[in-house]
């Protein structure tokens, strides 16, 4: 904080002139401004302040056609110290893991990237239960309903879903394995398939103005019924299958060096020489190829015949021991690709993918910009208000650089 007072002296003539009224620079010394953070940490008089906020922004700016909002959290790493109901908190971090953090709640308005409304909590927190409160939380502070939430996989719990269909409003994010196994995955496209429906291909303009196919996909519909407050709940829930190209050309490329590097170890067993082992039974050499495939992720791509063959050894008299021959059991291992295995809509794909509107707000948070990150500040109380404070800041940024982008980034 320090150098804000100085930068206000330098500045004061036209800060007075766009402000509007008179004001002296002991206005912003760090006693003045640390005021200023525990204010903006009051709840009640943050919530009223952010409502009419927003409601001012979305009579100037609105919702767009489809209502769509974004949700996402990020963390910063903080210098302060840990304590046991603190909201700095050691936990996974994506930037500095020895440090502890923050974590920040963020929702967005589409397109812009407008924040919308924010919240802090403990650096230890997990993503998934965070959705539901930042739902609320649009909903009071913007009046609106019949909104969609944008996020990532950690909103795809059915709770979270449950709680957007009871509230009127919608949801998209992509579903993990949790929630959608890859065996369901693969039972969808094969029936795709075997119906011979066609793919629907997803086309992007860009901003030179040129078309071009990014992936191509189908859906379904499934219906989902669940119990809350004494009630049954049913709803249609839509599931988009995509591909995309580019995605599929790297991976396709990946995928190749884990099947190729698989076959090699699953061939090399059936090598015989110095430390190499033997399999006498069909179930040892079952143990040892299924630690392949789970290693390289390829079960249901590698299929493996197991051959089961008898040695006779002849063995010549030795001692008390006659001649004799003796029979040995081994087993050998034949792997081939499981060729069907590998045969693995345009509104939904392009929102989903525009989900960096929101990672960028966090660049900016963390960035040069605002530079939230390192934090120096040691109460939970300035920390919440410093939060708060800087996405006021992050508004006006954001409107100017979607009218001058230039200006931004100079």
């Amino acid at each position: 904080m320090c150098p804000l007072e100085k930068w206000v002296t330098s500045k004061i003539t036209v800060l007075r002139k766009l402000i509007g009224f008179s004001f002296s620079p002991k206005c912003f010394t760090d006693d003045h401004l640390a005021q200023v953070l525990s204010l903006l940490h009051d709840s009640e008089f943050w919530n009223r302040f952010e409502s009419e906020l927003n409601r001012s922004t979305l009579r100037i700016y609105g919702l767009n056609h489809d209502n769509i909002v974004r949700l996402d959290m990020t963390t910063v790493n903080s210098n302060g110290l840990v304590s046991e109901n603190g909201i700095i908190q050691f936990g996974n971090s994506k930037d500095d893991s020895s440090l502890p953090q923050i974590k920040i709640v963020l929702s967005v308005l589409d397109t812009l990237g407008l924040p919308l409304t924010v919240s802090v909590v403990p650096g230890n927190c997990a993503d998934d239960p965070l959705y539901i409160p930042a739902m609320t939380q649009v909903k009071k502070s913007t009046g609106q309903s019949g909104l969609l939430f944008v996020g990532d996989c950690k909103m795809g719990a059915i709770a979270t879903r449950l709680h957007a269909v009871i509230n009127d409003d919608y949801y998209l994010c992509p579903l993990s394995e949790v929630s959608h196994s890859n065996q369901e995955i693969y039972s969808a496209i094969k029936a795709h398939q075997d119906s011979n429906l066609p793919f629907t291909q997803v086309s992007r303009t860009y901003y030179d103005g040129n078309d071009a196919i990014i992936a191509e996909g189908f859906e379904k519909s499934i219906t989902h019924s669940m119990e809350h407050e004494g009630k049954t709940i049913t709803w249609e829930e839509r599931l988009i299958y995509a591909k995309s190209f580019a995605h599929a050309e790297k991976f396709g490329i990946l995928f190749s060096e884990r099947v190729k590097s698989a076959l090699t170890e699953i061939n090399s067993m059936n090598k015989r020489g110095k430390g190499r082992a033997i399999y006498r039974t069909i179930d040892a050499a079952k143990e040892k190829v299924a630690s392949i495939l789970a290693d390289k992720r390829l079960a249901e791509v590698i299929n493996v015949e197991y051959i089961e063959s008898i040695i006779e050894t002849p063995k010549r008299k030795y001692g008390d021991k006659p001649a004799r021959i003796e029979l040995t059991t081994r087993v050998q291992v034949k792997p081939f690709i499981n060729l069907p295995a590998l045969k693995k809509v345009q509104d939904v794909v392009l929102t989903y993918r525009d989900q960096y509107i929101i990672e960028h707000q966090f660049h900016r948070l963390k960035g040069k910009a605002l530079s939230i990150a390192p934090m120096f500040i040691q109460r939970d109380d300035r920390i919440d208000g410093l939060v708060k404070f800087l996405t006021i800041v992050l508004r006006p940024l954001v409107i100017i650089e979607k009218k001058n982008p230039r200006f931004v980034k100079k």
